[in-house]
């Protein structure tokens, strides 16, 4: 009997089930026991975005249009919308 399409399959890829060996880093010895609250290898979820109340802000008081701000950025024209408008609201 086969399954229907509409079933979702719960085994784990082939990869969960390779060796991995807690080698740590430079900072730790053992990546499972680090005091670190970051991985040093981890990337900032905000890379090329605006701040909130900063670089969109100063760019928009400049006189910068704000399509130009979000091509400057790498973000949509709404993020800096909602970050021009955070600026007003502070």
């Amino acid at each position: 009997m086969t399954e229907p399409s509409t079933v979702r399959r719960t085994r784990l890829p082939n990869d969960e089930y390779k060796a991995w060996h807690d080698t740590g880093c430079n900072l730790h010895r053992s990546c499972l026991r680090c005091p670190l609250a970051v991985c040093q290898f981890d990337e900032p979820k905000d890379k090329g975005r605006p701040s909130r109340t900063g670089d969109a802000v100063a760019l928009h008081a400049a006189g910068m249009p704000i399509h130009a701000i979000a091509a400057e950025c790498g973000v949509t024209r709404r993020s800096v919308q909602r970050a021009l408008a955070a600026g007003r609201a502070s």
